[in-house]
This record gives C-alpha cells, structure tokens and sequence, in this order.
C-alpha cells in the first residue's frame, strides 16, 4: 500500500511538474512573439478568425469637434478673394495680407466670424 500512495503521489508530481513546464513555456513563447501560441491558449470564444462566433461592433464615439476659430473662418473666405484680386501672389504674401486685415478690424466685426 505504502507504494502504492508513493506511486500516486509520484505520478501527481510529474504531472503538476510537465503542466507547469508546459504553462511556462507557453507563456514565455507569447511574451517573446515566437512559437505556436494556438497549442497553449484556448481562443477567445468571440474570435471569428478562429472559428468561434463574432463579437458584437462597439460604435465608436466620434470625437467632440471644437468650434472654429474665427480668425480661421475669417482667413479662408478673405484668401479666396484676395487670390482672385491678386493672381500672382504666394501663400505666404495671402497670409500676411489676410492677418493686417484681421488685425485692422474691430472687436464686432471680429465677432461676426464667430
């Protein structure tokens, strides 16, 4: 009997011992990228590519756009006519013309761009 319980616990052991060399090596093989991950870890039940069923699509939220700056809205409609008044002109020259205006308005009529 008393070898027999030896035996059993002998058995229990090496069995605990391979699972956990097996769970260490599965873990090292993730954590470094290499190896055949799929022997070790089950897959995920919602993982379609594995063969399981799809998950549910979370909508994203679409992220709070802030309100236009009113120089900006300013500057593009000012740039469009100033280009027409002055062909030649680059965007550099455009942008200058564009902020001496801006600077020349007043307090409301800065405020009607925003």
């Amino acid at each position: 009997m008393e070898g027999r319980d030896y035996n059993e616990e002998a058995a229990k052991n090496v069995s605990e011992e391979l699972l956990y060399n097996t769970m260490m090596r599965a873990l090292n093989d993730y954590f470094k990228g290499t190896g055949d991950n799929s022997t070790y870890f089950q897959p995920h039940c919602g993982s379609v590519e594995r063969g399981g069923a799809p998950t549910k699509k979370v909508a994203k939220k679409e992220p709070t756009k802030k309100k236009t700056n009113p120089y900006i809205v300013f500057s593009v409609k000012r740039r469009k006519e100033l280009a027409i008044e002055n062909p030649g002109a680059s965007f550099v020259e455009l942008t200058k013309l564009v902020s001496a205006e801006w600077r020349g308005l007043s307090a409301e009529q800065k405020a009607r761009f925003g």
